[in-house]
């Protein structure tokens, strides 16, 4: 998780595998620890990078609050569907769709 949090990327993709495969977690707990560390990381991410400025403009912060009012709604608003979607379907159907995401990241 700190490879992917210092490639700027949130982890999850690479953190459920992971979960399943090493420490045999199931798939729903696998989803849910990986969101927790995802949101861990996140904030552990901003309290580093809150006071820094950026190197072409020294007046403004690193963290660009237009572009996290724009994309917080939608996170959220995906995370409920999220939500929803892991209480309905069985779990290899999460696995499923879960890996398809996987393959679609990585092309």
């Amino acid at each position: 998780m700190a490879l992917c949090n210092i490639a700027g990327i949130g982890g999850g993709g690479i953190a459920n595998p992971m979960l399943q495969l090493f420490f045999v977690f199931e798939t729903k707990q696998a989803v849910a620890v990986s969101s927790f560390t995802i949101l861990w990381c996140s904030l552990v991410r901003y309290i580093y990078n809150w006071k820094d400025k950026k190197p072409d403009n020294p007046n403004s912060t690193m963290v660009d609050y237009s572009l996290a009012t724009i994309m917080m709604p939608t996170t959220l608003m995906g995370s409920q569907i999220g939500t929803y979607v892991l209480k309905a379907f069985p779990p290899i159907l999460i696995n499923a769709m879960l890996t398809l995401v996987l393959f679609l990241l990585g092309i």
